[in-house]
């Protein structure tokens, strides 16, 4: 028997999740929201190969989105309401099958990254409350409203006029 869904959502579970929850398996989903953990999101779970469905959300994570992408048949990533920082890697970019993606509520910054406008698959995209500066990427997804979600980021400026964001200052 295999293990397929590992589900610990909606409990008070605290601490650091070790490491070894990220050992090779078959699993494809793994549900980890509403609980209280709390540090980096551990880069063994870059092993669950199979995964097609992560949900982080509502914890303390912190740190770096690890790397996403060996991840090749996940079709959402939900890590809002964390603590995470610094920007969404360009493996995002390798992650064909990715359709909906929330990082929404928390300290992610830098430009977003071109390569996200690349993802055709993408049906929902939450980047809303967090510190992304610069032009929004143009063309495919970013020009969709309803699609995409970005309020909430003061630093960011006009590329799809359905955004509505200030216009970009010219230096």
């Amino acid at each position: 028997m295999q293990l397929t869904i590992l589900s610990f959502a909606e409990n008070e579970f605290t601490g650091l999740i070790p490491p070894s929850l990220g050992n090779p398996k078959p699993m494809l989903i793994l549900n980890l929201r509403h609980n209280n953990f709390q540090g980096i999101i551990p880069v063994e779970f870059g092993n669950l190969r199979q995964l097609t469905k992560l949900d982080l959300s509502s914890n303390k994570f912190s740190g770096e989105i690890p790397e996403m992408g060996q991840f090749q048949q996940i079709d959402t990533t939900l890590m809002d309401q964390n603590v995470l920082t610094r920007n969404i890697l360009i493996t995002f970019s390798n992650l064909k099958c990715l359709s909906m993606v929330n990082l929404s509520h928390n300290s992610l910054s830098a430009p977003i990254p071109a390569c996200l406008k690349h993802l055709e698959s993408f049906t929902k995209q939450d980047l809303s409350f967090n510190d992304f500066q610069g032009e929004i990427p143009r063309n495919c997804v970013f020009n969709n409203a309803k699609i995409v979600s970005l309020n909430s980021n003061p630093g960011l400026c006009r590329g799809a006029m359905d955004l509505h964001e200030p216009s970009c200052h010219v230096v």
